[in-house]
């Protein structure tokens, strides 16, 4: 029977090891933080990692839901770090790329991690998403590009460009006579109830070559406004329907935007669900522009400069890169939840090339970019702020009055970065 993912309040789970091993090695210890499916992901690994003859220490995972209460992983690595101690508390971390700079700035240590040691981790090359920041430090585990599903019923050939995209997404669009929606065309123009709106527009301003950092001008509203005209123009979404994963579920959407562990959701919610997946569209093709642009979001691990078990850290990284790890961790998933952790690696992503499904989610990470837009990231920090930024420029769009985007969110994105340092 499948269970349900379910959020995580606080979890501390140490793995049962016998007396006599837990004796005799030493341990490491990781900070991690997520859901349900992520502690379970750890858990399993540690526990395999644990009971192998040749393991050299006993690997433990303290374990927290990121967004809760005051006990936060930003907060223990601040608090682990001011101390002065010589030991972290914590000698291996895995938590999203996008929080890494928070870590860094409330710990004020720009040595919070030390460089990795190849040497120590050589599988880990030709990684299909590779990290814009920190690449000495970190290396990915796991990660997502955003993709688009669509109603392959009604639609056997996606469109691939945005252009195209608007005109399918208002053909496609079902109303009442009063004008209420009934089959929205597409789940964008709004923040109340669209999934994963802030990677969406995010990805729309990458794409119009807009610096994410600010400040934010013609283009970058140029990009805004695209994303609004969907529910302002085109009526093809509105806050009065249900939140696009439910809606896309329940054969209410025909045009739907999220990350590979999505895929669990729509089949928990409609096993029935006759879907397909393919590539975000595209701006039209000029000569000379750069390759297309993607959205991702990546978890990444990292070693702790206090660590004492810095070298039994890199071990149980370089086991978590073995081709037999990553196999086992995919299919561990998929006889759950259909799919599993998608493959960091070049040559395992290979192997699911015709899975028609979770094929687009590897094709895009050749060009996908990321940011501090990401969705469902939960830091109580950078992530978090500058999403509110956008998203009451987003309501502040809705309501008919102007954006702000050039004076308002240009100047608190701006505040936002300072505070941590970039």
């Amino acid at each position: 029977m499948k269970t349900k993912l379910t959020l995580l309040l606080v979890l501390i789970f140490v793995v049962a090891v016998s007396p006599v091993a837990a004796a005799d090695k030493p341990t490491v210890t990781l900070w991690s933080t997520g859901s349900q499916n992520v502690s379970d992901l750890f858990n399993n690994l540690i526990e395999a990692y644990n009971a192998r003859p040749e393991s050299t220490s006993v690997v433990k995972l303290q374990f927290i839901l990121s967004g809760t209460g005051e006990d936060t992983l930003s907060s223990r690595i601040a608090a682990a770090y001011k101390t002065g101690k010589t030991n972290s508390g914590f000698d291996i971390i895995a938590e999203n790329s996008t929080s890494l700079q928070q870590y860094i700035n409330e710990a004020g240590s720009t040595d919070l991690f030390r460089d990795l040691d190849f040497s120590k981790i050589p599988n880990y090359k030709n990684l299909l998403i590779k990290p814009s920041i920190y690449e000495s430090k970190f290396v990915p585990y796991r990660g997502t590009t955003v993709v688009m599903a669509y109603d392959s019923a009604r639609l056997p050939n996606p469109p691939k460009t945005w252009d195209e995209f608007r005109q399918t997404a208002y053909q496609l669009t079902q109303r009442e006579e009063g004008g209420r929606i009934m089959v929205a065309g597409a789940a964008l123009g709004a923040a109340s109830n669209v999934d994963h709106w802030s990677d969406i527009l995010g990805l729309m301003m990458l794409q119009n070559e807009v610096n994410l950092a600010g400040p934010y001008d013609e283009i970058a509203k140029q990009a805004f406004d695209f994303f609004m005209v969907f529910s302002r123009e085109d009526n093809v979404w509105d806050e009065t329907l249900p939140a696009s994963t439910m809606a896309f579920a329940g054969n209410k959407l025909a045009f739907y935007f999220g990350p590979s562990w999505r895929i669990i959701s729509l089949r928990e919610l409609n096993p029935n669900l006759n879907f397909g997946v393919a590539p975000v569209p595209q701006l039209p093709q000029i000569p000379g522009q750069e390759k297309p642009v993607s959205w991702a979001s990546f978890w990444v691990e990292g070693v702790s400069a206090k660590s004492q078990q810095q070298s039994l850290a890199f071990e149980f990284l370089a086991y978590l890169s073995q081709n037999e790890t990553l196999e086992r961790i995919f299919q561990a998933g998929s006889q759950v939840h259909y799919i599993g952790a998608l493959y960091p690696r070049k040559s395992l992503a290979s192997t699911l090339q015709n899975d028609p499904l979770l094929n687009p989610f590897l094709e895009q990470a050749s060009y996908a970019k990321s940011w501090y837009l990401c969705s469902r990231i939960l830091d109580n920090g950078i992530n978090d702020t500058i999403r509110k930024y956008f998203e009451d420029a987003i309501n502040r769009s809705l309501s008919g009055g102007d954006p702000q985007l050039e004076t308002t969110v240009s100047q608190g994105v701006a505040s936002v970065l300072e505070k941590y340092g970039l």
